[in-house]
């Protein structure tokens, strides 16, 4: 069965399509540099050029899949949040949504799934209130982009696929996500907690 992951050179898409390949998975990345996606996710994963918006290569890869897992969207954790960093964050993540929409339209046979990734920042600031996925989104410009990342992709229910929504806290790994940054002032020996010490981690 074939799975076509969007932001598949990012840290969790890189690790997921070597997963899905282990598990028997034919897995087609989506990527905006071909050449980047080869050497990072290697020779068992056919890579597709794709601008994040346009549909006609994307829908080529559609066609006859099991389900595709969309986790493209710019880097939040890397450089300043200018306006125009804001707005590539919100349209990348949206742009895509609605791309992978109208692919699924067009084409006879459809997938089966669609999971879609969004954040823990959906909910806002709750302090150390627990927070389940019956809680609404809450204010702010993550919470906005969450929200609007979730519904760019709403419609493929209405065409019959199971669309399931991941809201990823901060992902930690040795070699990616936050963990590098968090541990280099202790590498340093420079590190101690913030405050109390008692905050919440999602």
């Amino acid at each position: 069965m074939k799975i076509v992951v969007t932001g598949a050179t990012g840290f969790i898409g890189s690790i997921l399509c070597k997963r899905l390949y282990d598990y028997g998975y034919k897995v087609t990345a989506l990527s905006r540099n071909p050449d980047k996606g080869r050497k990072i996710l290697g020779e068992h994963v056919e890579i597709i050029a794709w601008d994040g918006s346009s549909i006609d290569a994307l829908t080529d890869c559609v066609e006859g899949s099991f389900g595709i897992v969309n986790l493209i969207g710019e880097n939040v954790g890397s450089g300043f949040w200018t306006n125009t960093k804001k707005k590539m964050i919100l349209e990348s993540r949206v742009n895509a949504g609605k791309a992978i929409v109208e692919a699924v339209k067009k084409v006879r046979i459809k997938p089966q799934v669609l999971i879609q990734a969004s954040a823990a920042g959906y909910y806002g600031a709750h302090e150390d209130e627990l927070i389940d996925e019956s809680f609404p989104s809450g204010t702010g410009f993550l919470s906005g982009v969450a929200a609007d990342w979730e519904d760019s992709t709403k419609e493929v229910e209405n065409l019959g696929l199971r669309r399931v929504i991941i809201r990823t806290g901060i992902v930690l790994g040795e070699k990616g996500g936050a963990l590098p940054r968090l541990k280099t002032p202790f590498l340093l020996f420079l590190g101690g907690h913030i405050g109390s010490g008692k905050q919440w981690f999602s």
